[in-house]
């Protein structure tokens, strides 16, 4: 038994051994007052019963599944400040896409790209095909590429740097 009926001055003198009767309306946890506006500490909400604005007419809609991919959005090319050693590219690659494992998916049409390395989050990849392969040891370069899915429109758009990699001369 407490010593007082409201040992922690939360019941509004009305129950000490009992909830608020209504937790929802105004309580004076000292029960000091009685309530505002003499509505009986009625809740300040007018909810209806949630039972009976449940239909199964109101179940809500399941999202629409699309098996087209998104079409292509812009694709913007720039090019990295400084360019890098042959032998620090496959580092530079590591730490662009994160951890493994990496796949050659492409993103947008979801299909094998032989010239990829995609992330496992397939949000980063790397382009490094025969046009990057077969071009001069002076301008050998190869491509990081950042994805991001606009889903309003359903469009990829691709943000991709250019990356200098300068061969030695034989």
């Amino acid at each position: 038994r407490y010593l007082t009926p409201d040992p922690v001055k939360l019941a509004g003198g009305i129950n000490a051994y009992q909830y608020v009767p209504n937790p929802t309306g105004w309580v004076d946890p000292l029960g000091l007052s009685t309530c505002p506006g003499g509505d009986g500490c009625k809740s300040a909400t007018k909810a209806k019963d949630p039972s009976t604005k449940t239909k199964i007419s109101d179940e809500p809609s399941s999202p629409s599944i699309s098996n087209t991919p998104p079409a292509m959005g812009y694709h913007k090319e720039t090019y990295a400040h400084e360019s890098i050693k042959p032998e620090e590219a496959t580092r530079k690659w590591e730490e662009f896409l994160g951890p493994e494992p990496h796949t050659n998916t492409n993103p947008r049409t979801g299909k094998p790209d032989r010239d990829r390395i995609v992330s496992n989050d397939a949000k980063r990849s790397i382009r490094y095909g025969s046009h990057e392969m077969n071009s001069k040891s002076s301008k050998h370069h190869y491509h990081e590429e950042t994805w991001t899915l606009e889903l309003k429109s359903n469009t990829m758009n691709v943000d991709n740097t250019v990356v200098r990699v300068p061969l030695p001369k034989k």
